[in-house]
């Protein structure tokens, strides 16, 4: 039997290419939630090996989750975050916005991937990601 995942995203189409890469890979979907409060319940119900969980998600936030899933010290968790503020903007954007309110956001996200690694996430996707990205984060939490 494959190493078993639950995969928490607000949106379908997330849940459902990440679904399609990893059981092409061997990797078997124990069940997917589409906000927080269905994470922690699937979670505490069908003991995945591995838990993908957006940062940003309804009725709960994603760090907040993450600490409630990570009770049950045997679930490792990914977190997935949308892609860094600054990342890939260009001159001519930082020209036209406040340079410092960019900087400002990009600190605060630093920050809440510190809080989840202190909170026991083991690694980290940035959306858009490429599959060979998910896969390798994936085989690095549980092989």
């Amino acid at each position: 039997m494959g190493k078993r995942i639950l995969v928490c995203d607000n949106a379908a189409f997330i849940r459902t290419i990440i679904r399609n890469h990893l059981t092409k890979n061997g990797y078997e979907i124990a069940g997917e939630a589409a906000n927080g409060l269905e994470a922690i319940e699937k979670a505490n119900e069908l003991r995945p090996d591995l838990v993908l969980l957006d940062m940003y998600l309804k009725e709960t936030d994603g760090i907040e989750v993450l600490k409630e899933i990570r009770k049950d010290q045997s679930i490792k968790v990914i977190m997935i975050s949308p892609q860094a503020p600054m990342d890939g903007i260009t001159t001519e954007e930082l020209v036209d916005h406040n340079a410092g309110d960019l900087a400002r956001a990009k600190s605060g996200f630093v920050n809440m991937k510190m809080e989840a690694v202190m909170s026991g996430a083991c690694g980290f996707l940035e959306k858009p990601f490429k599959p060979e990205i998910l896969l390798e984060e994936v085989k690095k939490a549980i092989g």
